[in-house]
């Protein structure tokens, strides 16, 4: 059994190949908005690389408090009585 289009394209007029080779490159040349842009070449190996934004505040907060992974620790508070955004604010 053959590749069914691979045979639909073979049956292809060479008018509409071109076409379709030409919506396939404009296609690959267009960035994709909801795939991330690729990372930014560095200049010379020896360059530090950027971090994101994400990665400066890791960096940061390791500064801070070395090996502690406070950052990734999920803490619950029980809030009691009547609400007060007021006071919620004020903190």
């Amino acid at each position: 059994m053959g590749d069914p289009v691979a045979s639909r394209l073979t049956a292809l007029s060479p008018e509409k190949r071109a076409l379709l080779a030409k919506a396939l490159a404009k296609k690959k040349k267009a960035p994709d908005p909801h795939r991330p842009a690729p990372p930014e070449p560095r200049s010379s190996p020896e360059s530090p690389t950027r971090l994101t934004y994400a990665q400066q505040r890791l960096w940061f907060l390791d500064q801070l408090e070395p090996g502690a992974a406070t950052y990734n620790m999920p803490i619950a508070v029980e809030l009691r009585g009547p609400e007060d955004p007021h006071a919620l604010q004020n903190t």
